[in-house]
C-alpha cells in the first residue's frame, strides 16, 4: 500500500514537472515572438527584457543554485556539472547584457545576432534548469526506495525476533513438559515402592 503511495506520488511529481517545463518553454517562446518577431507596439521592449531577466534569474537560482548546493551536501559533485553550471552562468551573464543593450538601444530586434543570442541563451538556462529538476525527480526516487528497503529490513529483523521468541518459548514449553513427565515417572515409582514395600508387610503379618 505505501509502495502505491510513493510511486503514485512520484508519477504525480513527475507530470507536474513536465507541465511546468512546457510552460516555461512556451512562455520564453511568446516572449521572443512578440518582441522579436511580431515587434507588438502594446508589449514594449522594456517589459520583456524586464520579465525574461527576472525569470532567467529565478530559473537559475532556483535550478543550477540549488542541485549545486544539494549535490555537494551528498559528495555528488563532479567536474562535468561545475562546467555546465558554468556555461548557464556565462549564458545569463550574456543574456542580461542583451537586454541591457535592447533597453539602451544598442542593439536592435531587427537583428540576426540579437535574435540567435536571445535564443541560445535563454535555451541554455532552460535546459540547465530542466537538468536540475531532473536531478531531483531521480534522488527523491532513491530516498523513496532506500526508505522502503530500510522499511523491509526492519520487517525483516522484526519477524525475525519474533521467530525467535517463538522458538524459545517453544523450548521452555518442551523442557517444562519433559520436567512433568519426569516427575509423573518419579511418582510413579514411588508409588510402585509403596505397593511393594505393602505387600510385604502384609505377607509378613499372614
Amino acid at each position: 500500500m505505501e509502495q502505491n503511495q510513493s510511486s503514485s506520488k512520484k508519477i504525480g511529481g513527475i507530470v507536474l514537472d513536465i507541465l511546468t517545463i512546457g510552460l516555461l518553454f512556451a512562455a520564453f517562446a511568446a516572449l521572443f515572438y512578440s518582441a522579436f518577431i511580431l515587434q507588438s507596439t502594446t508589449f514594449p521592449i522594456g517589459a520583456m527584457c524586464a520579465i525574461t531577466a527576472v525569470g532567467l534569474l529565478l530559473l537559475f537560482f532556483i535550478g543550477d543554485v540549488s542541485c549545486l548546493s544539494a549535490k555537494s551536501k551528498a559528495g555528488s559533485l563532479s567536474v562535468g556539472f561545475l562546467v555546465f553550471s558554468v556555461v548557464q552562468l556565462v549564458a545569463l551573464i550574456l543574456n542580461l547584457a542583451l537586454l541591457l543593450g535592447l533597453m539602451i538601444k544598442l542593439f536592435d530586434v531587427n537583428q540576426l545576432f540579437s535574435r540567435i543570442a536571445y535564443v541560445i541563451t535563454v535555451s541554455v538556462v532552460l535546459i540547465g534548469y530542466v537538468a536540475s529538476v531532473s536531478y531531483y525527480s531521480t534522488a527523491s526516487g532513491e530516498l523513496i526506495s532506500d526508505s522502503d528497503e530500510e522499511a523491509d529490513e526492519e520487517e525483516y529483523i522484526v519477524d525475525e525476533s519474533e521467530e525467535m521468541e517463538y522458538d524459545e518459548e517453544a523450548s521452555d514449553e518442551e523442557a517444562s513438559d519433559e520436567e512433568a513427565s519426569e516427575g509423573e515417572e518419579a511418582d510413579g515409582e514411588t508409588d510402585s515402592v509403596e505397593e511393594v514395600v505393602e505387600l510385604a508387610d502384609d505377607q509378613e503379618n499372614a
